[in-house]
């Protein structure tokens, strides 16, 4: 089991490495397939970009005027510049045209190409690079690659690769620790029988490499190359929670060997820092069977509390509402890391001091605690697994409350369609495209004119009220008559002085300046759909969430599917880690035939079993679950949301409450005596 555990650190570190590389790198692509542009010098091409929302994903069309110069740069992506009429798009937008043909309206031309991969962001992007003969003419580019961009669905990167470090990445220092302490316990004893003799450090050391060469570098060798396949195989197909292009084959072979260096650097660090024991102490070493003396353990468990809980109640009295900076991110993955790795290891130091001050009735359960004491790396190991399952279920419950907290519902949402001044299209199709409930307003040089019914504006604006009472359908109201309550703002997109008529502009003919800038609103049972529509009456029409920011509509089932595949991953590793500590009975079988030896029946040893393996889940929960909490609470506190999240308190004692029973049942089944001498032969015990 140590084999995998170590392959699964290495695999693990492989992926998490490619996902925060591909993470951190995709504003600067989205950068480089952006237009650039600028009023300081001579415009080459003229463009707009339209931006819309489909099945939570964000469709990107650029519509690039085809009567550009012959010195126009050439979009990325294609050969040539688009001419009038000619649409590329990428192959994730072709395959939803096909599967989807009401998305061609988005998509103005005849698609003739496919976007090469240097024109996306990511593969399953949508987007699309059309030739038009005006497209509106918002924009003058002079070339590629633009800094200051408009983007719709691209991940917090800072944020993303937080959750991704927790979820992926502290369950995988957990299993590596795990491990770690499981092969620096069996180089300890090795090592104190040679310092007994008289070896020497040198011979020492020489022995620590000697048994990390044969027992972990096959096995981190393995992992890596199996988390390189993984990531080659499906970085594409987003199953690993992001979809996107794999790294260069050099940065491929980097990120490979530095996993699998971390891997080995980590348990042979482990192995030499367990291994240094005083040469007073090599004989005690020899016979305890091993176990956590870190005595810098509980200070390391303690300061890193303190920086959570201290983090977590400066954001608690201040009630910052902006987003954590990336000195709070670090502040809070070393607290982190410090509280997970000092309890498990302290957990040992502590059993050992209260084992001779707790007094049991129950003789069972007495000996199961001095057996704790004497041997806790069994305990120290559970400790690490319930750490890992803990932690990996309270920060998923609290990314998924955070999320929650951020999420606007989509349907029957008041939405806006926003259409810039060279572009007017025909209000009459906007209108109708829209549906019932519209409000429509129309912004010239000089003056602004809204349609709407009073219902439908309290609906879009909120309260309506006029200056001798309430609002009227069927009346032309002045500039400054009607307005929204309580802040007497004039009911209008731009916050202009407009004319009020409260009409159905389904109904009335409508009239609109040259050159006016055009919006229209209304609540949408089915944006997706009302958006083709739109675009079909106006290909350059921007639809806009009035009620927050649309682009949640997209990150937010993005970083759940992302959050999704990170906790699956790392409740794998926590199972490892589980099966770690339930493979590590040497200690066990060793104490059950010395009570054997003393006459003890194969009742009592069950009994005592089940008290053992109890008690061990016991205290590794309970552990656990308090550190996974501190967890959770400041990444509640970081994402400005400030709750006690007692559900999940609730959901982890029930957790530990089940393995503490299973343990205590597990514990009890009879096993083969041959199987328990065949581990006693392996344990110092037996030497």
């Amino acid at each position: 089991m140590l084999w995998v555990g170590t392959a699964s650190v290495a695999l693990a570190l492989v992926v998490l490495a490619h996902l925060l590389v591909a993470l951190g790198a995709m504003p600067s692509r989205w950068s480089t397939v952006s237009a650039q542009r600028s009023s300081d010098v001579e415009p080459l091409f003229v463009w707009d970009q339209v931006l819309s929302i489909d099945d939570e994903r964000a469709l990107s069309v650029l519509l690039l005027h085809a009567d550009a110069p012959q010195r126009a740069p050439v979009p990325p992506g294609v050969d040539h510049f688009p001419r009038a009429g000619e649409a590329y798009v990428s192959p994730a937008l072709a395959a939803a045209l096909e599967a989807d043909p009401r998305l061609a309206g988005r998509v103005p031309g005849a698609v003739v190409g496919v976007l090469a991969q240097d024109a996306l962001v990511s593969p399953d992007q949508l987007r699309a690079v059309v030739g038009v003969a005006d497209p509106g003419g918002l924009y003058s580019g002079v070339g590629w690659g633009a800094t200051d961009v408009d983007t719709l669905g691209l991940l917090p990167v800072r944020q993303s690769q937080l959750v991704l470090t927790l979820l992926w990445g502290l369950p995988a220092l957990v299993v590596l620790a795990a491990c770690a302490q499981s092969h620096a316990d069996q180089v300890r004893t090795h090592a104190a029988r040679l310092r007994l003799v008289g070896a020497s450090t040198p011979q020492v050391r020489e022995l620590i490499r000697a048994y990390v060469a044969r027992a972990c570098l096959p096995a981190a060798a393995c992992g890596a190359a199996l988390g390189t396949a993984l990531v080659v195989g499906l970085a594409r197909t987003g199953l690993l929670g992001l979809a996107f292009f794999p790294t260069s084959v050099p940065m491929t072979v980097v990120l490979a060997v530095v996993a699998f260096g971390g891997t080995v650097a980590g348990i042979t660090a482990w192995a030499a820092l367990w291994s240094r024991a005083e040469r007073s102490a090599a004989y005690q070493t020899v016979r305890e069977v091993g176990g956590s003396r870190a005595r810098w353990a509980p200070t390391a468990a303690a300061a890193g509390a303190l920086l959570l809980v201290g983090m977590t109640a400066v954001r608690w009295l201040t009630a910052d509402q902006r987003m954590a900076g990336g000195a709070s991110s670090l502040a809070f993955l070393v607290g982190s890391a410090a509280l997970v790795l000092g309890t498990a290891l302290g957990v040992g130091s502590c059993v050992r001091r209260w084992s001779g001050r707790l007094q049991w009735r129950r003789l069972d359960v007495l000996l199961a605690w001095r057996q704790l004491a004497h041997a806790p790396t069994p305990l120290v190991v559970a400790t690490f697994a319930m750490t890992a399952v803990a932690t990996v279920l309270a920060v998923t419950f609290a990314v998924l409350q955070v999320l929650a907290g951020t999420t606007p519902g989509a349907a029957g949402a008041v939405w806006s369609a926003s259409v810039a001044g060279s572009a007017t299209p025909d209000a009459r199709a906007l209108v109708d495209a829209v549906g019932a409930g519209a409000v429509l307003e129309a912004v010239g040089d000089d003056e602004g004119v809204v349609w709407g019914t009073c219902t439908a504006l309290g609906v879009v604006f909120g309260d309506v009220q006029a200056a001798d009472g309430a609002c009227v359908d069927g009346r032309t109201y002045a500039p400054g008559e009607l307005v929204t309550a309580p802040f007497e703002e004039p009911p209008s997109f731009m916050g202009g002085h407009v004319q009020v008529r409260t009409v159905d502009p389904h109904t009335q003919a409508l009239s609109t300046p040259a050159g006016s800038d055009i919006y229209v609103a209304a609540p949408m049972d089915d944006p997706s759909g009302t958006h083709s529509a739109i675009l079909r009456a106006a290909p350059t029409a921007t639809l806009t969430l009035l009620s927050a920011d649309s682009s949640v509509l997209v990150v937010v089932p993005a970083t759940e599917r992302l959050t999704s595949r990170a906790a699956l991953a790392g409740g794998i590793l926590s199972l490892v880690a589980v099966l770690l500590a339930v493979t590590l009975s040497p200690a066990a079988a060793a104490s059950e035939r010395r009570l054997r030896r003393l006459g003890a029946g194969p009742t009592t040893l069950r009994r005592l079993a089940g008290s053992r393996a109890a008690l061990t889940m016991l205290v590794a929960g309970v552990a656990g679950s308090v550190v996974a909490l501190l967890v959770e609470q400041a990444y509640l506190a970081l994402g400005s949301l400030y709750v006690v999240d007692g559900a999940t308190a609730a959901g982890l004692v029930v957790v530990v409450a089940a393995t503490t029973a299973v343990a205590a049942l597990a514990g009890r089944v009879p096993t083969p005596r041959r199987g328990a001498a065949a581990i006693g032969r392996g344990s110092p015990d037996g030497a």
